[in-house]
């Protein structure tokens, strides 16, 4: 079967954005790589999408990371700052591979949902710490533990 005209396969592309992250695996090693983005999609939603490959640029190549093996997603900050509404704990995160990482947990308490641990315990299969203009999306199965940080 030929290719489709130009005109019917443009119809069919789904728009992507590119985002520039640092993926953490579960030895701890990191590599800087590119991931793609739907335009309404998050960086988040890479590590909660249950999806068990994730497509990203490694050195001018495509390549099919398991998300099973990723600890950690950091990339620039995609929201405003916190506004004051929000609470925010400084904690520093150890991974099971013994890398830490230290920021901000941020969170808008709730009736029922007004404790970091709250946060930390929701069904989300992953977590952000904010540090400066860099978002770290943390894997809660990678972690060894959370402690805040005086």
């Amino acid at each position: 079967m030929g290719r489709m005209p130009p005109s019917l396969s443009d119809d069919l592309r789904v728009p992507m954005r590119r985002a520039r992250t640092t993926v953490v695996d579960a030895a701890g090693a990191r590599r800087d790589v590119t991931v793609f983005l739907d335009p309404e999609q998050c960086v988040a939603d890479l590590l909660d999408g249950g999806r068990a490959f994730l497509p990203v640029v490694d050195d001018d190549r495509v390549v099919f990371l398991a998300t099973m093996t990723i600890a950690c997603l950091s990339a620039r900050a995609e929201l405003p700052a916190a506004d004051g509404s929000e609470r925010a704990l400084r904690v520093r995160v150890r991974l099971a591979s013994g890398e830490t990482l230290e920021g901000d947990l941020r969170y808008l308490p709730v009736p029922g949902r007004h404790r970091a641990l709250d946060l930390l315990n929701e069904d989300a299969p992953s977590f952000a710490v904010h540090a400066n203009d860099v978002v770290h999306h943390i894997v809660k199965a990678h972690v060894r533990h959370v402690e805040e940080v005086a």
